[in-house]
């Protein structure tokens, strides 16, 4: 498709922003769907439900864009527009994923109990997880980051030393007294 079939067939998505023009819709969505799955599965290796939820959201902001007259082909292709907002959205992802990896999950919890039986002798197991989930936050920054690297990354003491860039010894100081704190502070109330 020629550039100026282009510039007409966002101009007719643009011109009917209160009652869309389906059909332009269904045209630009044939012609760069493809351009947008291939993006995102390059830069993606996750399921298939993942990335199709990330192809319809760039969809969703695209047309909207195109509908509210944000693409100016004075100033970007068409390509590059796309491009933009695909980059944009796998951003934001990328962005939510690192969030979520910050704080550990039920998983990650149950390896914790796994590694630390002592712990487990005061409270039965669901009360203990739950104790974890709601004061490991709570934790002072350096117990916290230290529990999060052995038991959810799995990092041996030595590891986790290198990459804080402290000694074994403080590591494992700093795990014995996280744990201890726990036990005082939370799983005796």
């Amino acid at each position: 498709m020629d550039q100026e079939s282009i510039i007409i067939l966002v101009n007719r998505i643009k011109a009917n922003e209160n009652t869309p023009d389906s059909a332009a819709e269904a045209v630009f969505l044939k012609i760069y769907l493809p351009q947008i799955k291939f993006k995102i599965n390059i830069r993606l290796n996750h399921t298939t439900d993942t990335v199709d939820d990330l192809i319809q959201d760039v969809v969703f902001d695209l047309v909207i864009s195109l509908r509210k007259g944000n693409f100016d082909p004075g100033k970007a292709t068409l390509s590059s527009y796309i491009n933009g907002i695909v980059n944009h959205r796998l951003s934001r992802f990328f962005s939510e994923k690192k969030q979520k990896k910050i704080m550990p999950l039920d998983d990650t919890l149950q390896d914790i109990l796994r590694h630390e039986p002592d712990v487990e002798g005061t409270l039965d197991r669901q009360q203990l997880i739950d104790c974890l989930r709601n004061n490991l936050p709570k934790l002072r920054k350096n117990y916290r980051e230290v529990f999060i690297l052995l038991y959810h990354d799995q990092l041996s003491i030595q590891e986790a030393a290198k990459k804080l860039g402290r000694s074994s010894l403080t590591i494992s100081n700093e795990k014995f007294q996280a744990i201890q704190t726990l036990k005082k502070k939370y799983l005796t109330k």
